[in-house]
């Protein structure tokens, strides 16, 4: 699970108290020892302590919530409590906003006489509500013959510039719904995609991987729908960080702009890119921090901005830890595009 790698661990509440990311550490690490008991009930106090922030208003606390759900639900499986983790797993995958490890929980459920597909058309059903709450279209893209992905559309003016999101792994386009009324109050096209394995582009054959094909088919279709083709950008964050980072090196259509929220790409990558890229990271994430300064020294000089925050935070949590963050992505991509 790796949680210190990727979501600033070290982090404590204001209260003093553990935060919920030390507990799911700890319970993390009492679950590898043997004692499981201790871990699950560190474990629910994980849980307990996300939805307090959930209810705050953290969209993230939300959706981590629902990782640790799947955790337990994970832990209740392995010790033959296989009832319990059924009904977390069906949550799961009537749910578009919670995280899907598609083919483990389609092959348990299934073996279990559980009807996945009513489950994935729930969440299908579902999704088309959020997408719509959210003033945006739901729309396909279609990279090659045979796969599809799922994306929200918000329309812009025509010959504005078009947008591409890409969230973190586990998580879904959803992510960027509270944030993209500052790009479409300015006319951008924005287009929030679903990679494959996240949100609803899940389905035998697809997990998670960076493919560029994704990220170019998502760009033809802003620009198709009337975004300037020589004014496109992307936000990527973490693995989306990635697929971004691909889709903007492969040059067709061509990034004129990117915003990388501690990428996951790599540093050959990074070298390739000599356009306008703005890398924010964090002073505590972990190996992220190390990877993103190594990407940024390897890159192209004057085309690309370092910023590291001294926020915890690792991906769109960053937008959480620095509520002014976002305004500021939004003003750089403005100057670029």
């Amino acid at each position: 699970m790796a949680w210190a790698a990727g979501l600033g661990s070290r982090a404590r509440r204001r209260s003093g108290r553990e935060g919920p990311r030390d507990l799911a550490n700890l319970a993390e690490a009492l679950i590898r020892r043997g004692d499981r008991a201790a871990g699950k009930a560190c474990l629910d106090q994980a849980i307990l302590r996300e939805d307090e922030l959930a209810r705050a208003g953290s969209h993230f606390a939300g959706w981590m919530s629902k990782f640790l759900q799947l955790f337990r639900a994970d832990v209740q499986w392995d010790e033959g409590d296989r009832e319990a983790a059924l009904r977390v797993y069906a949550a799961m995958l009537a749910d578009p906003l919670a995280p899907v490890e598609y083919a483990r929980m389609e092959e348990r459920c299934t073996a279990s006489g559980a009807d996945v597909k009513t489950l994935i058309r729930q969440r299908r059903k579902a999704d088309l509500e959020f997408t719509a709450l959210a003033g945006a279209e739901a729309v396909e893209v279609a990279p090659s013959a045979g796969r599809t992905l799922y994306a929200s559309y918000w329309k812009g003016f025509e010959g504005a510039p078009g947008v591409l999101l890409l969230a973190m792994a586990g998580s879904s386009r959803h992510a960027w719904s509270p944030y993209v009324g500052e790009m479409t109050a300015r006319g951008w096209h924005v287009l929030a995609l679903d990679p494959p394995g996240q949100g609803m582009s899940v389905g035998p054959g697809l997990d998670r991987k960076a493919l560029a094909e994704d990220g170019k088919a998502a760009l033809e279709m802003l620009a198709a729908r009337g975004a300037a083709a020589g004014r496109l950008g992307a936000v990527g964050a973490s693995f989306g960080g990635a697929v971004a980072l691909l889709t903007a090196v492969a040059g067709q259509p061509p990034v004129r702009a990117l915003v990388l929220l501690s990428p996951a790409g790599t540093v050959d990558a990074a070298r390739q890119r000599s356009d306008p890229t703005l890398l924010v990271t964090s002073v505590d994430d972990g190996p992220f921090t190390l990877r993103n300064r190594e990407m940024f020294d390897e890159a192209p000089q004057g085309a690309w901005e370092l910023r590291v925050l001294p926020e915890t935070g690792h991906g769109t949590t960053l937008l959480e830890a620095r509520p002014r963050l976002w305004a500021e992505v939004v003003d750089w991509l403005a100057e670029k595009l």
